[in-house]
């Protein structure tokens, strides 16, 4: 029974190592894309709209 508990703890472990948080650089990575695809300092209110509309619509089409 012991073999078996520490088999599993082992299995767990594995998972949890492969499946874990990511990687520094895979983090900056993800913020730098936010920050491409959600930061705009030059749109106005309107175009903001008319860029979500376009999105939006895309995403439903697809």
């Amino acid at each position: 029974m012991k073999i078996s508990i520490f088999a599993g703890v082992l299995l767990l472990s594995a998972a949890l190592m492969v499946l874990g948080p990511e990687p520094a650089d895979a983090q900056f990575v993800n913020a730098n894309s936010f920050e491409y695809k959600h930061i705009n300092p030059r749109m106005t209110p309107g175009s903001c709209t008319n860029v979500m509309y376009r999105r939006i619509n895309r995403h439903n089409n697809n």
